[in-house]
């Protein structure tokens, strides 16, 4: 199974409101019109095209539209893929109870789907060569030590324990680690790293997020907050 990047840029090009003009932003700040984001949606194909040495494929996601004056806002961000998009099995799966399962984590405790429930949940699935993966790690830590008594924190790879264990010892991501499970994974037909999982209390699929939204700062792609993660988990009914 192929496995996909997802990379989420948010666009930071300013261009000048017009009456009835049409714009994307991804803050509601600054904004780009329409030509400018069609430039900015053909550099990170070609970037991404040439760090993968193939042919990637840039999705424009549309989170809301807003009219402000005489202006119509489009808040978006970027999926790059290596295949052309496709609703996939867990976007079908939206408002349904997560798949059930029965694993241990890396420290030999049981963890089931039904032991989470009770509690909003965010699932993060990852491997450890994911480079948008390792980069919102540190956000996702500080989201988990925030909420760490209103929620369940829990990430799942295909890798084994040895791999993961080897990453860990080098990079700290604190969620509790289920690994080896690469069966599930493709029963879900995850292709797509970093996947965050967002489940409400009785364990139904409120949202799903790729990685964190990057943005450029000094000519570089970073993630600055978890902020649009946080805006998720204060829908979650949490206690």
């Amino acid at each position: 199974m192929k496995r996909i990047l997802v990379f989420t840029a948010l666009l930071t090009v300013s261009s000048l409101l017009k009456a009835q003009t049409v714009v994307y932003t991804s803050n509601g700040n600054e904004m780009m019109s329409e030509l400018s984001f069609k430039k900015e949606r053909d550099i990170i194909k070609k970037k991404f095209s040439k760090i993968f040495n193939k042919e990637m494929f840039v999705g424009t996601k549309i989170k809301k539209t807003e009219r402000r004056n005489d202006s119509i806002i489009h808040f978006i961000s970027f999926d790059v893929k290596d295949k052309k998009s496709k609703k996939s099995k867990m976007e079908s799966l939206l408002g349904k109870e997560f798949s059930n399962f029965k694993f241990k984590d890396i420290t030999g405790k049981e963890i089931s789907l039904e032991s989470l429930k009770g509690k909003p949940t965010l699932i993060n699935f990852w491997f450890t060569k994911c480079p948008p993966c390792i980069d919102e790690m540190p956000h996702l830590n500080k989201l988990k030590k925030k909420y760490n008594n209103s929620m369940n924190f829990i990430s799942m790879t295909y890798e084994n324990k040895d791999a993961v264990n080897k990453f860990l010892s080098k990079k700290e991501f604190n969620f509790k680690h289920i690994v080896d499970v690469k069966e599930f994974t493709d029963k879900l037909e995850i292709e797509s790293f970093p996947l965050n999982v967002f489940l409400d209390e009785n364990l139904k699929i409120k949202v799903l997020e790729s990685g964190l939204p990057y943005q450029r700062v000094n000519g570089k792609m970073v993630i600055k907050s978890a902020d649009s993660f946080e805006d998720i988990i204060k829908t979650l009914n949490i206690k």
